[in-house]
């Protein structure tokens, strides 16, 4: 292989992946308010429902090299023209991967496609979950829609300390 040619593979090789879309026909329930979704759920960015802050009841999957599991709901508000986005940090990337809809196998970051056609009066939940490598894990995930984000953390197995 040319030196050029070991250039150009590399630049390519380092190209990110785009996240897996969750489309809008992968929604599970329509609720008509964030009251009849919202049970322990916490609101970010006034359009996403996230799990509880902890979660008990890790399910061993007997696989690689995610070995535990966690199912955990995702609502979200319709009527949005922007996507929401969802991505595990950097650091944790070996320690834990999501899926949401039908994204198939376990990834670091992933986008709900907005459903506008819904109404912004109804909440979209969405099936999927936690995978870990160890039976608990303090899991902090990173959302975003359109320019604003925030982060927040799951007791996965384990109660974590408040954040400061």
């Amino acid at each position: 292989m040319t030196m050029a040619a070991a250039v150009a593979f590399s630049a390519r090789a380092a190209v990110r992946q785009p996240s897996p879309t969750v489309r809008c026909d992968e929604i599970i329930l329509r609720v008509a308010g964030k009251e009849g979704a919202a049970d322990k759920r916490r609101l970010l960015l006034g359009r996403v429902l996230v799990p509880e802050p902890y979660l008990a009841q890790i399910e061993r999957t007997y696989r690689q090299p995610w070995r535990y599991f966690r199912k955990a709901g995702m609502v979200i508000r319709g009527g949005l023209k922007a996507p929401v986005s969802v991505r595990v940090p950097r650091l944790w990337r070996s320690r834990v991967a999501i899926r949401w809809g039908n994204a198939g196998a376990p990834v670091s970051s992933l986008r709900f496609e907005p459903c506008a056609a819904f109404g912004a009066n109804k909440w979209n939940a969405y099936s999927g979950g936690f995978y870990l490598q160890s039976p608990s894990a303090c899991v902090p995930l990173i959302f975003r829609v359109g320019r604003h984000s925030a982060s927040a953390r799951f007791g996965l197995g384990v109660r974590c300390a408040p954040t400061p």
